[in-house]
């Protein structure tokens, strides 16, 4: 037996409103400013001013993993004129670089990071 709103007194419950034609805006970009470099300055901050023992502190501090931390730590693995780069381009909104790019340098030998990281940031430099 199929029940029917008629039969038992009832009125039906309200269709929801039609959907609207317009269009669906646009997503913002989901894609952020690389915070990877700062973040690795503030770990080696604390690591230095003996505000965190070790990285596995900092692991829970920032609810990372342990791993995450020593990926981010890793950047410093880089040679010290690489790095004092990074850090004077840290803030810079048309610096246009990511981890993975920092990843690569670090497989590259020595003696080409540096003319390698001027050539991801457009600054010359041999392109690959």
């Amino acid at each position: 037996m199929r029940f029917t709103f008629a039969l038992v007194g009832l009125t039906p419950p309200e269709r929801p409103p039609a959907v609207s034609e317009t269009p669906c805006p646009r997503r913002k970009s989901r894609r952020k400013k690389s915070t990877f470099v700062p973040l690795a300055f503030e770990f080696k901050r604390l690591l230095d001013s003996g505000e965190a023992k070790n990285r596995a502190e900092i692991a829970r501090r920032y609810r990372l993993s342990r791993a995450r931390v020593t990926q981010v730590m890793a950047l410093f693995n880089l040679p010290d004129a690489v790095i004092e780069e990074l850090s004077a381009l840290m803030y810079d909104e048309k610096a246009q670089f990511r981890e993975r790019h920092l990843r690569q340098l670090r497989a590259l030998p020595p003696e080409q990071q540096g003319e390698a990281l001027l050539s991801v940031l457009g600054r010359g430099g041999p392109k690959r």
